[in-house]
C-alpha cells in the first residue's frame, strides 16, 4: 500500500478480543520489510510468554503456545466456567491456543 499511495503509513497490530484490541504492533519507524514479515513487539500494557502445557516458559527455538497476561485481559467467558479455567490460568494467563 505504501508503495502505491506514498502518503500512507502501513502498520501492523495484532490483537484478540480476550486481551484487548492491540496486543502486538510494529511502528512506523520499522522499516517496511519489519512491518510487513512479523507480528512486531508486545504493546506495553501486556506481558507475553511461550509456554509448555504446564504453563512454564520454554526455551528460545522451543515451540510452545503463546500466553497473554494484562490489565486488560477479559475475566472469562459468560456463563462458561469450564472454558475460562481451560483458557485462563490461575495467576491470569491467558493461553491463546
Amino acid at each position: 500500500m505504501e508503495y502505491k499511495y506514498s502518503n500512507c503509513i502501513h502498520q501492523v497490530m495484532y490483537g484478540m478480543t480476550e486481551t484487548s484490541p492491540v496486543t502486538f504492533e510494529c511502528f512506523p519507524s520499522d522499516p517496511p520489510e519489519v512491518r510487513s514479515s512479523t507480528i512486531g513487539y508486545p504493546a506495553d500494557h501486556i506481558e507475553v510468554k511461550i509456554a509448555d502445557q504446564n504453563g512454564q516458559v520454554v526455551p528460545v527455538g522451543v515451540a510452545g503456545e503463546v500466553c497473554i497476561r494484562g490489565y486488560v485481559n477479559f475475566l472469562g467467558y459468560w456463563g462458561d466456567p469450564e472454558k475460562t479455567e481451560e483458557t485462563v490460568s490461575q495467576d491470569r494467563w491467558l493461553k491463546t491456543g
